[in-house]
């Protein structure tokens, strides 16, 4: 399967990166994804194309990485939040996902 960024762009790779890594469970991210790597490396190949490295991507990575740690996602309780239209013709709400973590802390 091809990499994220190669099939849903840089943005919304970006928005993926941030939904997977703070859902509840494991937290898995491949070689390279944090250098904005697009070529695929077959497990059976066991050597990677050379490929320059995605700066402004690796700064997303390394932000998001700071937070992942927190007390929130990692000891928190975590809720679905229900999304609703804005109007009877308002369907954008679909494109929406919301959910929350809190701690009996916060």
């Amino acid at each position: 399967e091809p990499r994220a960024i190669t099939v849903f762009g840089t943005e919304a790779s970006k928005a993926a990166a941030v939904i997977t890594s703070t859902l509840p469970g494991a937290r898995l991210i491949f070689e390279g994804q944090t250098r904005g790597y697009e070529i695929k490396l077959p497990v059976q190949l066991g050597r990677a194309t050379t490929e320059e490295d995605n700066i402004a991507l690796m700064e997303f990575y390394d932000n998001l990485l700071k937070i992942i740690p927190g007390r929130a996602f990692n000891n928190g309780k975590w809720s679905l939040c229900k999304v609703k239209p804005i109007s009877s013709s308002d369907n954008s709400f679909n494109n929406i996902i919301s959910y929350q973590w809190w701690t009996d802390k916060d």
